[in-house]
């Protein structure tokens, strides 16, 4: 291996291997199913106990209303990814329906400021969503396909994320059943690295001795 290709390949490794500064304070992600029946409102809902990876489904009938959410989830060096789905649904007594609800709220902290990428997607026939990223937040309702891609800069300091997703047919009157799914990825660009600088240091000073 000549010295200009070993000087390409040590940068592009130190640039890849560069993960953001970034500690995870706390997170709050369930998926919970409940209904609104003529004898009360009964609810289930299984959590995340810890910042490992959250895999989890529920799906509940209560009387005749079912309700079902789904999330998968992870915390990582390179951002906070999650998928999942709602479904709600009207019960065949007046007033009476189930709701399915997929919660994630995380607080973290970076320690120098950091480039990001947002992509997030809900579709489905009708229900609700809220997300909030610092600055930037996103809301409503929704019957067909909504999509965000915001992108900057996080200075350095402490910030939450927040998404809020449900199926509640009694905010769609007219829809029996209500379903839908989401994606959410966050994605931390850090700067390159001291290390990685120094690779493209010693290319530049390669290619200029050639």
């Amino acid at each position: 291996m000549n010295t200009n290709t070993f000087a390409i390949l040590a940068a592009a490794t130190c640039a890849t291997t560069a993960l953001a500064d970034v500690t995870y304070d706390a997170q709050t992600r369930y998926v919970r199913a409940e209904a609104f029946t003529s004898s009360g409102n009964p609810s289930d809902q299984i959590s995340s106990m810890d910042f490992s990876t959250f895999d989890e489904s529920i799906n509940r009938t209560f009387d005749d209303i079912n309700a079902y959410a789904t999330q998968h989830s992870e915390l990582n060096a390179n951002g906070i990814s999650a998928s999942g789905s709602a479904f709600g649904s009207f019960g065949s007594a007046p007033g009476t329906a189930g709701i399915g609800h997929s919660y994630l709220e995380v607080a973290f902290t970076l320690s120098e400021a950091t480039d990001f990428t947002l992509d997030f997607t809900a579709s489905g026939n009708g229900g609700n969503y809220n997300l909030t990223l610092g600055a930037f937040s996103a809301s409503g309702a929704f019957n067909t396909f909504s999509i965000y891609t915001p992108s900057g800069t996080l200075d350095a300091g402490s910030y939450a994320v927040i998404l809020d997703f449900r199926r509640d047919p009694f905010e769609h009157n007219g829809q029996f059943e209500i379903e839908g799914e989401f994606n959410f990825d966050l994605a931390f660009v850090p700067a390159p690295s001291s290390a990685a600088l120094l690779g493209f240091a010693t290319l530049a000073a390669t290619r200029r001795r050639r």
